[in-house]
């Protein structure tokens, strides 16, 4: 009570609360409902096509299917985990949220690719 009563004073006194976004953001665990990919551990709030709800999943293995961008900060399919790229399908190469699998793609490779 003595809290609530030294908080209403402050108000009324012209104390100014801290911003929204200098509160502490609890990130959810695998699973759980999410609105966009920052609610969530993995940094993937994964939209499930079959029903109208989205919840936080794990990024791609290898050989699991990616995608690249997040369509209205939700994806389809989660990117891939941090050693591995999204290759993407010839034909959805230029699309915007492109699709593809995730590989584990040697230096060599990756730089022949970004160069030639």
């Amino acid at each position: 009570m003595a809290a609530a009563l030294a908080l209403v004073a402050g108000i009324l006194a012209g104390a100014v609360l801290p911003p929204w976004s200098a509160l502490p953001q609890y990130k959810k665990d695998l699973k759980e409902i999410c609105i966009r990919n920052q609610d969530c551990q993995t940094g993937c709030c994964r939209r499930s096509p079959d029903i109208c709800e989205s919840h936080c999943a794990e990024n791609g293995s290898e050989g699991s299917p990616c995608q690249t961008q997040a369509f209205f900060s939700l994806y389809r399919e989660c990117p891939c985990l941090q050693n591995l790229t999204c290759v993407h399908w010839k034909n959805e190469k230029w699309s915007v949220s492109a699709y593809g699998r995730c590989q584990k793609i040697g230096r060599q490779k990756l730089a022949k690719k970004m160069f030639f």
